[in-house]
């Protein structure tokens, strides 16, 4: 479901690539699979953001909580400095 995400997100069609996401992280959070939601939330903020909506920037927010909440500093960070490079466009 997120590769199908990703390959639509590449092919320009974000809002089928966010719709997929959507679903993604409805799966995820179904299943306890909170690193999989931070992902799905980054992933789906970068489909917004592509597609114009400033909402965007909130998913990638929420993406570095899940991240710093699992320990995951790595991608905490990397959501950080993304949220950060979206508010300045």
């Amino acid at each position: 479901m997120r590769l199908e995400a990703l390959i639509a997100d590449r092919e320009g069609r974000h809002q089928d690539a966010a719709d997929k996401l959507a679903a993604c992280l409805e799966v995820a959070r179904t299943l306890g699979m909170r690193p999989l939601q931070a992902h799905a939330l980054l992933d789906r903020g970068l489909c917004r953001a592509a597609a114009g909506d400033a909402g965007g920037r909130d998913d990638v927010e929420a993406a570095r909580r899940i991240f710093a909440d699992c320990d995951m500093a790595n991608w905490a960070e990397k959501c950080a400095a993304t949220a950060q490079t979206l508010a300045q466009q």
